[in-house]
C-alpha cells in the first residue's frame, strides 16, 4: 500500500518578469488584424506580427497588462497614443491603431508599421557574440538615426522609452524609433516598478525621472547618452558608475568628455554636449569607410551581412541583419 500524500501541481506563479503571453498565431483583433506569429517581448509589452484586412504586415504591440491594470487606466493611455495616429514623422514607427483586445482578459494594444529588420539590442548581441567591435561608421550612423528622428519627435511629443530594444535597424540599413510616447501614458511609479526586472533598460532611465520630474526632451537626451555608453564601451551601466577613459579603448578622450557632459546631471548640458560627441566620433570614422560617389559596387563589396539564425534570434520569419565592415578589429 503506498501511504505516499497524493502529488500535487504546483501553483502557477505569475510575475511581471513572465506574463502570460496574451495572443497566440491565428487570433484575430478588432476583427482586421489577424497574428502571425510572437517575434519580440520587452519592457513594454509583447510584439506581435500581424497582417490587416488588405493583407498587409503589420506590427501588434499588446502592453503588459500590470502597466494598465484597470479601464480607466488603459481608456486614458489608448486615448493619448490615438493622437499620434494622425501623425507621419521620418524614422518614427507611429500607431497607426490603438484598441483594447475582446479576450476576457482586457489588453491595451498599439498597431504600427512593420520594421523589416531587428532590434539594435540583437544587433549588439550579434557583435558580442562574433567578439568584433562595432565600428565608428556604425556608432555614428546610428546615434545619427536616433538623434534626427527625436528631434522630428520632440516638436510634439516624448518619446521616454529610447533604449536598444525600441531602436529597429531595418534590413535597407535605416534607424527606425518604436514604441513613442507609450511610457508616458503610465503612471511612472508603476513604470519605475516594473524597469525593476529589466534591469538592461535601467541604465536608460534619466535621474530626473528616478526623482519623479516630469519627463522631458532632455530625459530623452540623457537616454541617447546611455545609448552612446553602450555602443562605444559595450557597459550602459557606465553612464551612472562613471567612465572610464579606460573602458573607452582607442576612442580619443573628447568622446569620452562629450559622453560625460551627455549623462550630466544638469540637463541642460545635454543638449550642447550632443553635436559635439557626434562631431568627435565622426573625426574616428577612418576615410576608408567613408561611401565612394559613384562607386557603390565597391563600397558594398566592403560590407557583409552577418545572418543569425532565425529560430535562435526568436524573430520568426523576419530576417534581420547587422552591418560589419570587412577588417574591424577583434576585441581583445
Amino acid at each position: 500500500m503506498n501511504d505516499k500524500p497524493p502529488r500535487t501541481a504546483p501553483a502557477e506563479t505569475l510575475t511581471l518578469a513572465e506574463p502570460p503571453v496574451p495572443l497566440a498565431s491565428g487570433d484575430k483583433i478588432a476583427g482586421r488584424y489577424t497574428i502571425v506569429e510572437l517575434y519580440g517581448a520587452g519592457p513594454l509589452g509583447y510584439a506581435f506580427r500581424a497582417i490587416d484586412r488588405d493583407e498587409r504586415p503589420v506590427a501588434v504591440k499588446v502592453l503588459h497588462q500590470s502597466l494598465v491594470p484597470t479601464e480607466r487606466e488603459r481608456h486614458a493611455a489608448l486615448t493619448e497614443l490615438e493622437k499620434l495616429t494622425v501623425h507621419t514623422m521620418r524614422g518614427i514607427a507611429l500607431p497607426t491603431d490603438v484598441g483594447t483586445t475582446e479576450t476576457t482578459s482586457k489588453f491595451a494594444y498599439v498597431v504600427s508599421p512593420w520594421m523589416q529588420g531587428r532590434s539594435l539590442r540583437r544587433v549588439l548581441g550579434a557583435f558580442r557574440d562574433a567578439a568584433i567591435e562595432l565600428p565608428a561608421s556604425d556608432v555614428h550612423g546610428i546615434l545619427t538615426g536616433v538623434v534626427d528622428a527625436l528631434r522630428e519627435l520632440h516638436a510634439s511629443f516624448v518619446h521616454g522609452a529610447v533604449y536598444p530594444e525600441s531602436v529597429q535597424i531595418t534590413t535597407d540599413s535605416r534607424v527606425v524609433l518604436t514604441d513613442a510616447a507609450i511610457v508616458g501614458t503610465i503612471a511612472r511609479a508603476r513604470w519605475l516598478e516594473h524597469l525593476e526586472y529589466f534591469p538592461d533598460v535601467q541604465p536608460y532611465v534619466s535621474p530626473e525621472l528616478l526623482r519623479g520630474k516630469p519627463m522631458t526632451a532632455s530625459s530623452d537626451l540623457w537616454a541617447v547618452g546611455a545609448l552612446a555608453s553602450e555602443l562605444l564601451t559595450g557597459h550602459p551601466a557606465s553612464v551612472r558608475e562613471g567612465i572610464a577613459p579606460a573602458m573607452l579603448g582607442s576612442w580619443p578622450h573628447a568622446v569620452g568628455d562629450a559622453l560625460a557632459n551627455m549623462v550630466a546631471a544638469k540637463v541642460g548640458m545635454r543638449a550642447t554636449a550632443l553635436p559635439v560627441l557626434l562631431r568627435e566620433i565622426a573625426k574616428a570614422i577612418p576615410a576608408k569607410t567613408l561611401p565612394r560617389t559613384g562607386n557603390l559596387p565597391e563600397q558594398r563589396a566592403r560590407t557583409e551581412l552577418i545572418r543569425s539564425p532565425v529560430s535562435a534570434l526568436n524573430e520568426g520569419t523576419s530576417p534581420g541583419i547587422a552591418l560589419i565592415s570587412r577588417g574591424v578589429k577583434k576585441k581583445r
